[in-house]
């Protein structure tokens, strides 16, 4: 869905999602040719009000997903600027479930996994959004496409080998990256 970019083209909501990170860069070539790089406005504002705004802070948070484990951020700023990075896959679940109870639609979220992830991590989260009564779910494992849509600054991976995939009756599918 497109909401994502628009939400940044035209500095609005993202809907139900939290933020990705407090910088990255959105890849949009295909549809307008060129990248975007996003930094949050309210976290910026937040970091100028309180004095500590500088483009060495900026750029080191820039190549991370989390300022959780940035101390030269004060943590009453990180407690409130948490990213989908920081909430585990149970809860962006909940999150979604909550939304999803008041609305005849489906609402449109994305969990956020790490590169590390297993099939049976993948599973379990299937397993709850169909138990909480969500219609519907996304899961993106970071690193698994070749370029990504979204991407922290630092994180941007460039996969060597890329594998086919072939659908056969009964086959459901793997990872360009991993082959699960």
């Amino acid at each position: 869905a497109p909401t994502g970019t628009i939400g940044v083209i035209a500095g609005c909501s993202q809907g139900c999602e939290p933020l990705y990170a407090i910088s990255y860069v959105r890849n949009v070539q295909e549809t307008i040719g060129s990248n975007l790089v996003y930094v949050d406005p309210e976290f910026e504002a937040r970091l100028i009000m309180a004095g500590i705004y500088d483009e060495e802070l900026m750029k080191k948070i820039a190549l991370k997903s989390s300022i959780q484990d940035i101390e030269e951020i004060p943590e009453e700023i990180r407690r409130v600027f948490v990213t989908a990075h920081d909430i585990s896959p149970e809860w962006h679940v909940r999150m979604q479930a909550a939304f999803q109870k008041y609305t005849d639609n489906a609402v449109s979220k994305t969990v956020n996994f790490p590169n590390t992830t297993t099939p049976e991590d993948i599973e379990r989260v299937y397993k709850l959004a169909y138990e909480l009564g969500c219609k519907g779910i996304t899961v993106y494992r970071d690193g698994s496409r070749k370029v990504q849509v979204i991407s922290s600054s630092g994180k941007v991976k460039e996969n060597v080998e890329k594998k086919p995939i072939v659908v056969e009756s009964g086959y459901a599918g793997g990872c360009d990256t991993c082959g699960i």
